[in-house]
């Protein structure tokens, strides 16, 4: 744990800015629109524009977590005594950098969520039901962004290993290894058992007392949403499969 911990003060000091400039643009992008709707008078709800404001940041920020790791990795990937001299396993190295990214994502869906509960307050709308509602939408696109961040990862790191072989087979070997991939996928995903993995445990948004938002807006109701545990399991598996191979190949680059 103390070996934890000292890992991610190093990324802390070498990446503290990025989570300030992170938190200062959510912020920034998730009250200047509402507050300008009041302001302007531009006949929308200030529940209804902050929240489809917010889940257009949430899916814009989904890639936050992957730039900060991309960002700290290319900043340390050529310091090589970093990498072999350490006392750290590679996956310690490399998932600290991915933990503090993936915190950097949490923290800033953390002060969305708050800024939407502050909307609920100041509007008079029944906050349980729909606050509910809406932890439960931002915490999917959270998880969809540390799949992001672990694919991007495996991606990064098999393009600086290719780029050690084959400089010039860079993008028709990645373009036919993508193709190749999404065959995989395709043929896994109609496969029966992976459907009812899919399909298990449905999780379902609060249907009553929840504030109706107008379709003519950004988005429909907010209590049709349904998730299910079959797929944050399948991504949870893909995601530590990604980590996993990263760390592998470019602890087989670093000793090249």
């Amino acid at each position: 744990m103390q070996q934890w911990n000292g890992l991610l003060r190093k990324e802390w000091a070498v990446m503290g800015a990025a989570l300030y400039i992170t938190i200062g643009a959510s912020i920034i992008f998730t009250l200047l629109i509402p507050l300008s709707n009041q302001l302007f008078n531009w006949g929308i709800e200030f529940p209804v524009i902050m929240l489809g404001v917010s889940i257009q940041w949430m899916m814009l920020g989904a890639g936050i977590p992957t730039v900060i790791f991309l960002i700290s990795f290319t900043k340390e990937m050529n310091r090589l005594d970093i990498w072999l001299h350490s006392t750290g396993s590679i996956y310690k190295l490399f998932g600290s950098k991915m933990a503090f990214a993936g915190l950097v994502g949490a923290i800033n869906t953390f002060i969305v969520l708050i800024i939407n509960a502050f909307g609920l307050i100041v509007s008079g709308i029944s906050f349980g039901p729909t606050f509910t509602a809406i932890v439960l939408l931002f915490t999917m696109l959270y998880l969809l962004s540390l799949l992001i961040l672990c694919a991007a990862s495996f991606v990064g790191v098999l393009y600086q290993l290719l780029n050690s072989y084959a400089k010039r087979m860079i993008a028709p070997t990645l373009l036919l290894l993508y193709f190749f991939s999404m065959w995989i996928i395709e043929k896994a995903a109609a496969m029966d058992f992976i459907e009812k993995i899919k399909g298990f445990g449905p999780i379902r948004g609060p249907s009553e007392g929840v504030y109706h938002f107008g379709e003519e807006n950004f988005f429909t109701e907010i209590d049709a949403l349904v998730f299910y545990m079959g797929d944050i399991f399948l991504g949870l598996l893909a995601g530590i499969l990604f980590f996993m191979t990263a760390a592998a190949l470019f602890e087989k680059k670093v000793r090249l």
